[in-house]
């Protein structure tokens, strides 16, 4: 699963695809999701106009008669609720399944999430380490192992072939041609997750005895 899709995104693109996804409750989740690790003014911009539009969405739709049954109204006076696996421990969170976006946050490892619900359409997506992330990290310590294996969102049971692919995967993603077209900031976050997942990767190899 890719945890950015519209991660090498322009403005320009990104405003487009807000333009053409009004409508759609999936992308604009993606695009808000995307929108929240961005930093300049027209960015902030577009998401706001993002988040107007899925609270449009999520907004119920006007009853066309008077008659409402006695089990639909039931049915929305009790509360729903789903279980998720945390992307950062692997913990199952139950979470309550409420109209328009949630910002939430584990219990365990604290990695953050958005919990969206428009139109009867739910998705959760978790947040990835970002440049202020790595580098808080990095005046903690060296990286652990536990967090080498969430680079790869993998597991000390996964096997490496899976997290070879991974890195392989990643590394491409945040490759300098990839990223020579956007901003300092972003090219300076690219480089950051580059460095931190060639680390990763060093410091698995050496658990494993490679």
């Amino acid at each position: 699963m890719t945890a950015r899709p519209y991660f090498r995104h322009s403005v320009t693109e990104l405003n487009q695809l807000y333009e053409q996804a009004k409508d759609d409750a999936i992308e604009l989740s993606r695009l808000a999701h995307e929108l929240k690790l961005r930093q300049t003014s027209k960015e902030k911009a577009i998401a706001r106009m993002v988040e107007k539009s899925i609270a449009r969405l999520s907004e119920p739709e006007e009853k066309g008669s008077s008659r409402t049954t006695a089990s639909s109204a039931e049915k929305e006076d009790k509360p729903r609720t789903t279980e998720v696996v945390c992307q950062g421990c692997a913990q199952n969170l139950r979470i309550s399944i409420v109209p328009g976006i949630s910002e939430l946050r584990c219990p365990k490892c604290h990695i953050g999430f958005r919990a969206t619900y428009v139109k009867d359409v739910f998705s959760v997506a978790f947040d990835k380490p970002d440049s202020e992330s790595s580098k808080a990290r990095n005046q903690e310590g060296p990286m652990t192992l536990e967090e080498a294996f969430r680079v790869f969102d993998a597991k000390p049971d996964t096997p490496w072939e899976d997290i070879e692919k991974c890195r392989r995967r990643l590394l491409q993603q945040y490759h300098p041609d990839k990223v020579a077209s956007l901003g300092p900031k972003l090219r300076k976050l690219a480089e950051t997750e580059g460095k931190s997942i060639n680390v990763a990767f060093q410091l698995l190899r050496k658990s494993k005895g490679m």
